[in-house]
């Protein structure tokens, strides 16, 4: 769409510029609300993914994007999506496909030690933990559809000078002064490009009432391509392969609204009216019609009241979901499962091809885990679920395998889950470490003396070590996919990060150049550690208060650079000092701790 938008609709601003026109015409502190997963990965373009995370660098661009962005006069409020909508899944899972094929052509240059690898940085759940704890920002989690609710909050917030996004929807929306682009901005000199609703209405000679009707009728997520290729080509006379561009395109759209349309029709009006000229199938014709409304509903934001994120609970979802989005590490599959009854997994940098699959794919790995983490979430309801229910799973592990049904575990003990994640009481301590230790190994301790053995050994360890060490038990201990000298391979990796912070120096003065040719085993056993920390995570944040921040704080126990350096034994930790010593025996005497059940691993136990 951009390529066909003028320069009277898309044009450069200073962002500081518009902030201080707008305080001085309103008299107010402007907020700009961001558009978190479409703007944070724009801020890391160049810094490398493929060795499994740069978070140092991360973490500073992040803050000194948010720095610049107060020096401005504003102060900046981040978007985080919900659960996905099943009636957007199709487009979705279209594109987790090509994500994998991506993956995989990446992984065979790896394997083939090419030069030259990388990825950009993706999102992995810290960024919340940063822009809370280390930038004092305000974070949404959004309850439903994160565009409409940034569009819904811009509408109930006077103070709001703009959204900062890359989504066409905004265009649509027109709830703040300025749309900008994240894609185009320029951290040099904080500046980007705007994109201006009533110019896009005036340069297409469409009434601006009407551009919720034509963001439905344009291609997006909520109405699949295949329903709407047909519709395009009789509008617009199409005989060409492809489809016709947005400026042939938006005026036959319109054309065709004003003939058999009226504003003062509801929307299921005329999804009614709509949903005949998208198909002649009269099977299909009602599951097309809901489609429009459901697509109309969103443009014209009937689905989101604003602050829905903070609206009273009435139920015990929305009480333990409320809850659980106060933490800073607070994942969406909570939310998914909850509301939902499914997850969704992105593509992690693993070779999962047929006919190189030396490695088990993390999602493999950690489903016994994330089945004892559903059935934490859903215990409230086990007894309508029942002990054999299942959850349906979205996770590409090919092009043809994309929907696997996972077997929920319920604890074996009585949980509530909002009692216990509402709790800072030092007493309910045993309680979550007992749920904690159940999610990790797959059996209850508390009856023996292997819980207090366990909780001993767990907190000898250095503090922002303890999901480490749960990590690194469950990959040796449970699954047995990690051999002893891996996990001193890890925690080389946290001693000589360890010892950097103690000298307080900057690991990365001006940056480093990622490696050209990353190990292969060295990328796959990063993505088996960062994987985990996402796992368990999950779990120890769904508990409530019970470990320091620290322990979530990524730059403290991974750099994937350093790794491959230690990996390829170019950089050798020492072990001389107490301290580096102490870290080690802890988290090796925690590894070594017996527990039940661990003589057969959890695929045999299943």
């Amino acid at each position: 769409m951009e390529q066909s938008l003028k320069d009277t609709v898309c044009y450069s601003v200073s962002i500081e510029d518009i902030v201080q026109q707008f305080a001085q015409t309103n008299g107010c502190s402007p907020l700009i609300l961001i558009d978190a997963p479409s703007t944070l990965p724009v801020l890391t373009k160049g810094l490398d993914w493929v060795c499994g995370g740069q978070y140092s660098e991360y973490e500073k661009i992040v803050v000194n994007f948010v720095s610049d962005i107060r020096k401005c006069g504003a102060e900046p409020v981040f978007f985080f999506g919900g659960p996905f909508q099943a009636q957007k899944r199709e487009e979705r899972v279209k594109r987790r496909v090509d994500d994998f094929n991506r993956v995989q052509r990446l992984m065979k240059r790896i394997r083939n030690n090419a030069e030259d690898v990388t990825i950009d940085f993706r999102l992995t759940g810290h960024e919340k933990y940063v822009l809370t704890e280390m930038c004092g920002c305000k974070v949404v989690i959004s309850a439903k559809e994160r565009g409409e609710e940034i569009a819904s909050y811009a509408n109930s917030q006077p103070n709001v000078v703009a959204i900062m996004a890359q989504n066409g929807d905004f265009l649509i929306y027109n709830a703040a002064p300025y749309y900008l682009s994240s894609k185009h901005l320029d951290l040099t000199d904080l500046s980007t490009k705007v994109y201006s609703s009533l110019e896009f209405a005036n340069v297409h000679r469409v009434d601006d009432g009407w551009l919720p009707v034509l963001g439905t009728l344009l291609h997006n997520d909520h109405i699949p391509l295949d329903v709407l290729r047909e519709f395009y080509r009789r509008l617009t006379n199409w005989r060409q392969p492809g489809f016709p561009e947005f400026h042939e395109l938006i005026p036959a759209v319109y054309e065709f609204i004003c003939e058999h349309l009226r504003l003062d029709m509801s929307v299921e009006n005329m999804a009614e009216v709509i949903a005949p000229h998208l198909t002649d199938n009269e099977e299909s014709r009602s599951q097309t019609e809901q489609l429009v409304c459901n697509a109309l509903r969103s443009y014209f934001l009937m689905n989101c009241d604003s602050g829905i994120t903070d609206s009273p609970p009435d139920t015990y979802v929305n009480m333990l979901l409320s809850q659980l989005r106060k933490s800073p590490n607070f994942s969406p599959m909570a939310a998914q499962v909850l509301e939902n009854r499914c997850v969704e997994h992105s593509n992690a940098l693993e070779d999962l091809t047929s006919d190189f699959n030396t490695f088990k794919a993390s999602v493999l790995v950690y489903r016994s885990l994330q089945s004892r983490y559903i059935g934490l979430l859903l215990n409230h309801k086990r007894s309508s679920l029942g002990d054999g229910f299942c959850i349906d799973e979205y996770s590409v592990l090919s092009e043809d395998s994309v929907l696997h049904q996972v077997k929920i575990s319920f604890p074996p003990f009585e949980v509530d889950l909002l009692s216990l994640c509402c709790s800072d009481d030092p007493a309910s301590r045993s309680s979550k470490l007992r749920t904690l230790f159940w999610a990790v190994t797959g059996n209850d301790q508390s009856e023996h003396y292997y819980q207090s053995e366990l909780e001993s050994r767990l907190f000898r360890v250095d503090p922002k070590l303890l999901i480490c060490a749960l990590v690194l038990f469950y990959l040796h201990k449970v699954e047995r996919v990690l051999q002893m000298p891996e996990v001193e391979l890890f925690i080389s990796l946290f001693v000589h990060l360890d010892s950097i912070s103690q000298h307080e120096q900057q690991l990365h003065p001006g940056g480093r150049e990622v490696r050209t040719r990353p190990n292969y085993t060295a990328v796959h056993l990063a993505t088996l550690l960062n994987r985990g920390i996402q796992a368990v995570s999950r779990v120890v944040s769904a508990l409530g208060p019970l470990f320091p921040s620290s322990s979530f704080t990524h730059s403290n126990f991974f750099d994937g650079v350093l790794f491959q350096k230690i990996f390829l034994k170019e950089v050798v930790p020492s072990f001389e000092c107490e301290r580096a010593l102490t870290i080690k025996s802890a988290i090796l005497d925690f590894i070594n701790c017996s527990y039940l059940g661990e003589s057969t691993s959890s695929q045999e136990r299943l």
